[in-house]
């Protein structure tokens, strides 16, 4: 395999750091949960399982569209999702919310 040039993945940021980031930017408060639970609706790997913590659907806390809006803005950011993805999610959402 020599001569293979290996790409390098920018590192994944930390929940601290999309916290952080959609504080300062849209000056919103986002709990770890909300983060995971637009992590679980997207496929990407999650750090918090609200399966592995025994939480039911019915307690799971509800992101408000405000807020995830800034979570999706902050994955956006952090190249974590493409903007085909984000237009997708957000078009899927608004037809669930209604």
């Amino acid at each position: 395999m020599k001569g293979l040039k290996h790409e390098r993945l920018p590192p994944k940021p930390t929940y601290k750091q999309i916290q952080a980031y959609v504080l300062e930017k849209y000056g919103l408060k986002v709990s770890p949960l909300y983060i995971a639970n637009v992590k679980g609706e997207l496929g990407l790997e999650k750090q918090f399982s609200y399966e592995k913590e025994g939480i039911v659907a019915k307690n799971r806390p509800q992101c408000s569209k405000d807020k995830l809006d800034a979570v999706i803005k902050a994955f956006k950011h952090f190249k974590m999702i493409s903007s085909k993805i984000e237009h997708s999610m957000r078009k899927e959402w608004r037809k669930r919310d209604g």
